[in-house]
């Protein structure tokens, strides 16, 4: 296989995991779900995003720690940041 091509196919797993992630956060956080998908998604190697959603305990506490991030930094005004109920 090609670098270019194993490069695709785990761009590809990001992208499944990645909706399954979401998914689940808009439950619990429909507002910043985009957002806290996006820092996880860049932030965790693949087989970590593979192990939250296989344990929903272990991507509750990231969802978490991404909340306390966003709310530790400054409230753009309207922005979804200032609006982050945990």
């Amino acid at each position: 296989m090609l670098p270019s091509e194993a490069e695709g196919d785990h761009e590809a797993s990001k992208q499944q995991v990645g909706e399954h992630i979401y998914s689940y956060i808009a439950k619990v956080q429909p507002t910043l779900a985009g957002k806290i998908t996006g820092m996880l998604i860049e932030s965790l190697e693949i087989r970590e995003l593979f192990m939250m959603v296989q344990t929903p305990a272990i991507l509750d506490g990231k969802i978490n720690e991404a909340l306390a991030v966003l709310q530790s930094q400054p409230a753009k005004d309207g922005s979804a940041e200032a609006q982050v109920v945990a």
